[in-house]
């Protein structure tokens, strides 16, 4: 029997795909230089280039794609080095710091 969970187990995650999820912002300052997100998805490093957002000139929006695999992850925006929640995220980790939270789950 252990075996077979074993086999289970290694089966589900070698299967196991990434997600894309976009997450857009608008943030609440006119003038600013940076805008990245962070999380617990890339251990809330703020000195990486990788998690930069991209403006939309299209929707005024800003973008960053990101490949998750299945879990839940806390995240938030860092504009010039504050961080800002999710505006239209309502639903947060409970912590003192009032994450944004989200679940992925794999498409299979």
């Amino acid at each position: 029997m252990k075996i077979f969970i074993l086999f289970l187990l290694l089966t589900v995650q070698f299967f196991s795909q990434t997600v894309q999820v976009t997450f857009h912002y608008k943030p609440p300052l006119q003038n600013f230089s940076t805008i990245m997100i962070a999380g617990s998805f890339e251990g809330w490093n703020i000195n990486d280039p990788n998690f930069l957002m991209t403006y939309n000139s299209t929707d005024k929006l800003y973008y960053k794609t990101v490949n998750l695999s299945p879990g839940t992850y806390q995240y938030k925006f860092v504009v010039d080095g504050s961080y800002y929640p999710d505006p239209d995220n309502p639903v947060y980790d409970g912590s003192q710091y009032q994450n944004s939270q989200i679940v992925v789950s794999d498409q299979m």
